[in-house]
């Protein structure tokens, strides 16, 4: 025998239930029955993101998910909520039952929310239970950064096209840029592509700096950051050139200038003199040339070449320099220029014996050759004129034979006359 009682219990928790029966004359004994009435609660997972904590940016749609189950019935509704304010938005899911489901919810910060948030679910189902999970996440500003400016070094008088170089953690569009275009400490152009352009002039060589910020496409702006320029003034300079044969230099010692030597190919006759030229950012338009180092110009070029009449063998103190198309003017080359005629006539010879040698010294050498001199020394027996014995030899100074100090001259050379008599 068995009898059917039907119940809703209002509180969940343990409770007791009794029962007793009665037959046609008296009841039986109560029995007690206790039983565990479950809440019910909607179960909801954490709230998971579809990106790494780590990179939730403002202006970006974020998408939030859970899942949710209800054991003894169907889920009513989700609730999504920020920072515990209104509900935001609600999900009526009373469709799918009882069994679990994986529910999602997008959400934008705007660009003043940035920083700690939390953010809530709640589910309730159709007995009105309900059940909560929360989440802390950071929302990052993903404000642009100003990183350099190009080109940071530039010539005086270039037209310079500057442009600003920036990144964005999570963006790539730049939707303005603010810049200091005139160098001059203020933001005073504002465009969206980050250039400009600007010339210095000859006074202003040296350090300057811009600056600049950048918005980005979320509306955000950079730091405003300073951007260091250097200006370079690119002044020329002027050297010594060579010509093949006919043009050589040999450089100085000491307090000594460098000499430019020329082959003299005749009294006074116009030598061309050269010069070479170097200019970082441009070329010399004009020079300058002083031929007698006094500080007056004698000649005026568009080239690096000019002429001049010099004596043989005679040393004159040269100045040259150049102002290029900057009208910037070079340090000037000073220099000595020597005009390479034939060396001097050998003076002052002198002869002595020693048995059967015969020593022979004489001054004269070439001034560029110098101890590079080359020498003939004609060896003749006798007196008559020059018979199939006679000895032509050829020396180089330095070379083959010795000082001549002893003579007080420049050379001397030692040699056994033919004869063995020393006629």
């Amino acid at each position: 025998m068995s009898a059917t009682l039907v119940h809703t219990f209002a509180l969940y928790g343990s409770r007791v239930v009794w029962a007793k029966c009665r037959d046609e004359f008296k009841y039986s004994q109560s029995q007690a029955y206790t039983i565990v009435v479950d809440p019910g609660i909607p179960d909801l997972s954490q709230i998971s993101v579809d990106v790494a904590d780590t990179v939730i940016f403002i202006a970006d749609a974020r998408k939030y998910s859970v899942g949710v189950e209800d054991y003894n019935g169907t889920i009513a509704a989700l609730y999504f909520d920020v920072d515990d304010g209104a509900y935001s938005a609600s999900y009526n899911v009373s469709s799918l039952g009882s069994d679990a489901v994986d529910t999602s919810f997008g959400y934008t910060f705007a660009i003043d929310n940035s920083g700690s948030h939390t953010v809530r679910v709640i589910a309730v189902d159709n007995d009105g239970m309900r059940d909560t999970t929360d989440k802390t996440i950071n929302v990052r500003l993903g404000a642009p950064v100003v990183d350099s400016i190009v080109p940071d070094t530039v010539w005086v008088n270039d037209n310079n096209v500057f442009t600003v170089f920036w990144h964005d953690t999570n963006g790539t569009q730049a939707d303005s840029f603010v810049m200091d275009s005139d160098f001059d400490g203020a933001l005073d152009l504002g465009n969206s592509t980050g250039s400009f352009s600007h010339s210095f002039d000859t006074s202003e060589a040296g350090s300057h700096s811009s600056r600049a910020k950048v918005k980005d496409g979320d509306g955000v702006w950079s730091g405003e950051k300073v951007l260091p320029v250097h200006v370079r003034l690119g002044r020329p300079v002027v050297s010594g050139a060579t010509s093949g044969d006919s043009i050589q230099w040999v450089e100085g010692s000491g307090s000594d200038r460098d000499t430019m030597f020329y082959v003299w190919s005749g009294s006074y006759t116009q030598t061309t003199m050269k010069v070479d030229t170097a200019d970082s950012n441009g070329m010399c338009s004009w020079f300058y040339w002083d031929f007698d180092d006094n500080g007056s110009v004698n000649s005026t070029t568009t080239t690096t070449t000019t002429a001049n009449g010099f004596s043989e063998n005679t040393a004159y103190r040269l100045r040259v320099w150049c102002k290029d198309d900057d009208s910037l003017v070079s340090p000037a080359l000073a220099c000595i220029v020597y005009p390479d005629g034939p060396p001097p006539t050998p003076t002052s010879l002198a002869a002595g014996g020693s048995g059967s040698d015969v020593t022979i010294a004489w001054s004269g050498k070439d001034v560029k050759d110098g101890d590079g001199t080359l020498y003939q020394l004609l060896v003749r027996k006798g007196t008559t004129p020059p018979v199939d014995s006679d000895s032509l030899l050829v020396f180089r100074a330095g070379n083959t034979f010795g000082s001549g100090s002893a003579y007080g001259k420049d050379y001397e050379y030692t040699f056994t006359p033919n004869d063995g008599n020393g006629e």
